[in-house]
């Protein structure tokens, strides 16, 4: 099985619909071990308050999709 190296931040808005926050490249095993993907996180908490906060739902999924292909897909 190939690494994932690519991360793309988003919140899962419906079954097939995602606000995508951000991305990096994939140096760390989880977000809680590198400081700079604090700001990732930030960045997911404001868009979900925003949400909230202009009645475009409750709840949503805080998720990041990763990449080995150059953006091709999931695998």
């Amino acid at each position: 099985m190939k690494k994932k190296w690519l991360r793309l931040y988003a919140i899962r808005f419906d079954v097939h619909c995602y606000v995508i926050t951000g991305g990096a490249i994939k140096l760390t095993r989880s977000m809680d071990e590198a400081v700079h993907l604090q700001h990732e996180l930030d960045k997911l908490a404001e868009v979900k308050r925003f949400l909230i906060r202009n009645d475009l739902g409750s709840q949503f999924d805080l998720v990041y999709l990763e990449s080995n292909n150059g953006g091709q897909g999931n695998e």
